[in-house]
Parts: C-alpha cells; sequence; structure tokens
C-alpha cells in the first residue's frame, strides 16, 4: 500500500494578499516608529527650549533687578555731585558745606556699573542650541537685548568716573589727605563705600584755579551720567523681551 501525501497549495491571488499584507503590516510599524521617535524628538526639544527659555527668565530677572540698583545709585550721586558743583565756586557756601565735599570727592573715582547675567545666552550661542527657539521674532529680540549689552560694555568706563591718578594732584592742593582718606569704609553697598563725616574737616583750601579744575572734575561725571541712555533702553529692553519670554513659553 502506498501512502500520498498531499500539500496544500495557495493559490497565486492568496500568494499577493499574503505578502501585501506583510508589507502591509511592516510599512506601517516603520512608519509608525518613525512617528513614535519624531515625537519623542519633538518632545524633547520642547523641553530642553522651556528649560533654556526658563534659565534665560532667570537671568532677566536677575538683570533688571541689577539695571535699576544701578541707576538708582547713580541718580544718588548725581544729585550729590549736582549741588557740589554749585557750592563749589562759592566761598560762603564752601564753608557750611565742606564735610559734603570731602564726602563726594572720593565718589569720582568709583562708579558702578551693571554687570549682565549672560551664561544662559554665551550657552545657547556656543553650542548651538539656539535653533530650539524656533520663534525668529524672539529670537532676534534675544540678539538685539545681548548685542545692547555689548555696547554697553564697550561705552561705561569700566572703575570710576575719573581715574584716581588724575584726582591725586587736586587732592594734595585742596585736602586735608588724612581726612579724606579716613572715609573708606569699602563695605557692601554703593553708597556704603564711605563714611560722611561725623565731625568738622579742615576747610578746603581756596585756590581758585584748583578749585574750577575740580569744578570740571565734577561736570565731567555729572555728563557721563546724564549720557548713560543705554543702560535706560537695556532695562526697557530686559523688562519688553522677560514678558515676551513669559508669554511664549508660559513657564510654570
Amino acid at each position: 500500500m502506498e501512502t500520498h501525501a498531499h500539500h496544500l497549495h495557495k493559490a497565486p491571488g492568496q500568494k499577493i494578499w499574503h505578502y501585501f499584507f506583510e508589507f502591509l503590516m511592516l510599512f506601517l510599524a516603520v512608519t509608525l516608529g518613525f512617528f513614535v521617535e519624531n515625537r519623542r524628538e519633538h518632545y524633547v526639544e520642547q523641553q530642553k527650549a522651556k528649560e533654556y527659555v526658563q534659565s534665560l527668565i532667570d537671568d532677566l530677572k536677575v538683570d533688571t533687578m541689577t539695571i535699576q540698583r544701578t541707576l538708582t545709585e547713580k541718580w544718588w550721586i548725581w544729585a550729590k555731585y549736582d549741588s557740589v558743583q554749585k557750592i563749589l565756586l562759592v566761598p560762603e557756601l564752601r564753608k557750611q558745606h565742606n564735610e559734603l565735599i570731602y564726602y563726594t570727592e572720593n565718589y569720582l573715582s568709583l562708579n558702578d556699573v551693571f554687570t549682565v547675567q549672560d551664561v544662559t545666552y554665551r550657552q545657547l550661542l556656543s553650542s548651538g542650541n539656539f535653533r530650539y527657539i524656533r520663534n525668529n521674532a524672539l529670537y532676534k529680540k534675544i540678539s538685539d537685548y545681548y548685542n545692547l549689552v555689548e555696547r554697553y560694555r564697550e561705552t561705561e568706563p569700566g572703575f570710576g568716573f575719573l581715574r584716581r591718578d588724575d584726582l591725586r594732584e587736586l587732592e594734595a592742593k585742596l585736602f586735608d589727605v588724612g581726612q579724606l582718606s579716613s572715609l573708606n569704609r569699602f563695605e557692601a553697598g554703593y553708597v556704603n563705600l564711605f563714611s560722611r563725616p561725623a565731625t568738622k574737616f579742615k576747610t578746603i583750601k581756596d585756590d581758585p584755579e584748583s578749585l574750577r579744575l575740580l569744578y570740571l572734575k565734577y561736570a565731567e561725571a555729572i555728563n557721563q551720567i546724564r549720557g548713560n541712555f543705554i543702560l535706560i533702553w537695556l532695562k526697557e529692553q530686559a523688562a519688553d523681551l522677560l514678558k515676551d519670554l513669559e508669554k511664549e513659553y508660559n513657564p510654570e
């Protein structure tokens, strides 16, 4: 007796549908994988953008406070410079306000300068991660702000309104230098760097030429403060940029 094996063969049409179904499943799996990966990358980029923006916001909050403090201190010393200017060339007023002249003269060789908080900006710039910020108008505003910071750095005197060496000869001619240096405190805060005289100091000398020169030194310092419009622009731009960043990304 012979045993016959019966093999079932699929019809040609069934094979085509089988291959099509396998291709369709493979295509759908690849497409779904691509879609999921794309969504994951998009999510990661969104999260990175939010992290960078939150860090920028934190930096700008520090900047706005620092700029305001710097401006307040500049207006504070400007008012004193303005008063001393009116006093210097009038003998009776010089005697009445002698100690004020000693006090403010110390500030002529100092200048409170705004220092930007730009760690996040530099990281974005050096790493190429500005690509995460897709709003071109916002990107331009960020760049404009930090470009203005660079302009401020180039124009603002780095240490003092006037160099100490330029004042030494005048100080020797007009002041008791021992009493003048006794006012040094150098405590925290611009307004605490020097003490106001607690007692009467020796009257500054009546040397018309030196007094006129000192008057001009005060005028120079006042003009530098008046010309500090870039710092005012920076304050406005920082506040505007901060508002736009918070509106765009709505960080928690």
